[in-house]
Order: structure tokens, then C-alpha cells, then sequence
């Protein structure tokens, strides 16, 4: 009788793990719509759970397009759940492009990144920054993030652990006479009392050294320009109008 029961039971557990191995990801994500934020949308689900597809994503306006996920179901033997994602294109470089891998353990709060490689059009990010006048770009950002560690749910703290780094690609940006353009701009990415850091401190042909933190209660960015004699005049004259530089020529900043 235990023999059978026990038969059974193994029955049923394999054939919960074999209907969760075939899920389609479309009816799973259907389920959690409804648990989504707001500002995100996704359309063209294919696969399973354990590897499937987004034709297309949306946060707030951003678009991502072909994200894909592979989960290792040997993680779920350590009690975490890891995966391996990647979206866009690599040689879509106005599109959003990138890969990492996540790992969720079970009885923690917070999500894991590592290898993460992401590219992203300055573009996109100026349409989301707020200026006085516009400020047209061309190029990418590159950044990339050997370890962090996120809050699932950002109550109090947007990071514990960042490690990484960022810098510019083909960086052109629109003047009145036209298009300049500027060599890398390198700067560290990092984690400070729960916010977001980047660090700037490399020579580079701006003269820009920055320090900035974005948090759930903070934002602030402050710094200076210098920039090199070899950049056409209209960038120098564009910089006087944060005002006057010190002793050593620099234009400061802080907001």
C-alpha cells in the first residue's frame, strides 16, 4: 500500500514538473498581467517558461525589442532561481541592446545581476532628461555591470551592491554650426547608502569630472568642464553659461 501511494505521489510531482516544463510563457505572463506595473507592456509572448520570447517590451516609452530568457533548472536544486536574458540587437545601435544573468534566491528580497553588458542610444536617455533647450545626440552609452545586487521591491534603497562601469561611444552632440563630436567619456558606477552612483574622474576631452547619486529621496550631480583647447569655440562659449569658471578655468556645476 506505501508502495503504491508512493508511486502515486511521485506520479503526480512528475507530472506537475511536466506541465510546468511545457507552460506556454503566454498563458503564464497572462496570468501575472495583471501583477505588472503599469508602465510596462508586452506583446508577442512565445515559449515556455523555461525559454521563451517577447517580441516586444515597453517601460514607460522605452521600447525593447526580442527579449529572451533561459532558466537553468539545476539552480532550482541551490534553492535559487537563475537565468540567462538578452534583448535588441547587437548591431542595432539605436536600439536598446543587452545580456545578463539574474539569479533570485528563494527566500530573499532581492535579485542578483552579474555579467551584465548593456547598451542604450544617448538619444533615448536626453528624451528623458529634462533641460532648459534640447540638446540633440548621437552615439551610445555602453555600461557594464560585473556584480550588483537590487532590492525586488524598492522601499527605502534602489541598490545594496553595484559594481561597473559606463562610457560613451561615437558621442556626437548637435551645435549651431553642427555636429561635434567628443572622445570616450569613461566613468565608474557604484552604490552609496541605497542610491545609485556614477563617478566620473578619467581625463577626457570635455574636461568633465562629475559626481553624481540618484535615489528614491535624492538626486544630485555636481562637477566641472574644462574643455580642451582642440574643441571647436561654440563649446566654449556654450559653457559660460553655467558662469563663472574658477582659478583654475573650470566651469562649475550642481543641481
Amino acid at each position: 500500500m506505501k508502495k503504491t501511494i508512493s508511486l502515486i505521489l511521485l506520479f503526480i510531482v512528475a507530472f506537475i514538473a511536466f506541465v510546468m516544463y511545457l507552460a506556454p510563457a503566454s498563458v503564464v505572463l497572462g496570468f501575472a498581467q495583471s501583477h505588472l506595473p503599469k508602465n510596462i507592456k508586452v506583446v508577442g509572448v512565445s515559449g515556455t517558461i523555461w525559454q521563451g520570447r517577447i517580441a516586444q517590451a515597453q517601460i514607460n516609452q522605452q521600447l525593447i525589442d526580442k527579449l529572451e530568457w533561459q532558466l537553468k533548472p539545476a539552480s532550482l536544486l541551490t534553492g535559487k532561481v537563475s537565468v540567462d536574458i538578452k534583448f535588441g540587437s547587437l548591431r542595432g545601435f539605436d536600439t536598446p541592446y543587452g545580456k545578463a544573468s539574474l539569479t533570485l534566491p528563494f527566500s530573499a528580497e532581492t535579485v542578483q545581476l552579474s555579467r551584465a553588458n548593456i547598451r542604450v542610444a544617448t538619444s533615448s536617455i536626453m528624451d528623458n532628461v529634462k533641460l532648459p533647450m534640447a540638446l540633440p545626440t548621437k552615439g551610445n552609452l555602453k555600461v557594464k555591470v560585473s556584480n550588483a545586487e537590487l532590492p525586488l521591491v524598492a522601499k527605502d534603497k534602489l541598490c545594496h551592491v553595484l559594481a561597473g562601469n559606463a562610457e560613451t561611444h561615437n558621442l556626437s552632440v548637435q551645435g549651431l554650426q553642427g555636429w561635434i563630436e567628443f572622445d570616450t567619456i569613461k566613468g565608474k558606477l557604484g552604490c552609496e547608502n541605497g542610491s545609485l552612483s556614477l563617478n566620473i574622474s578619467e581625463e577626457n576631452q570635455l574636461g568633465l569630472q562629475l559626481e553624481a547619486q540618484y535615489g528614491l529621496r535624492l538626486m544630485s550631480v555636481s562637477g566641472f568642464v574644462k574643455p580642451d583647447a582642440s574643441l571647436p569655440k561654440q563649446v566654449h562659449d556654450a559653457v559660460k553659461f553655467l558662469g563663472k569658471p574658477d582659478n583654475s578655468g573650470r566651469y562649475p556645476f550642481k543641481f
